[in-house]
């Protein structure tokens, strides 16, 4: 499992914690929050590209099953490919 570490100052850690309770649970929750939202917005859009695909036959039952469907597709890119092939 890949980690992400943020660096906060000592008193950035105290300026968060005085609205939040704990700064590593309001950092996880945000983060997941954010993989939800992607997870929504993926699984819509390739969902609907699955359906009108007429050589697809089958469709992932599970959310994380049409994300992998997606990651593994032929000529799948991420955001930062993506935008490495934007002209300048």
């Amino acid at each position: 499992m890949p980690t992400i570490t943020i660096e906060l100052t000592e008193l950035e850690k105290k300026i968060m914690e005085n609205d939040v309770v704990s700064a590593q649970a309001w950092v996880q929750a945000a983060v997941e929050g954010k993989i939800s939202q992607c997870r929504k917005r993926i699984v819509a859009s390739h969902t609907q590209t699955l359906i009108n695909d007429p050589e697809v036959d089958a469709i992932p039952a599970t959310s994380d099953g049409i994300c992998e469907n997606l990651f593994n597709s032929p000529g799948y890119k991420n955001r930062s490919q993506r935008d490495s092939e934007l002209p300048s």
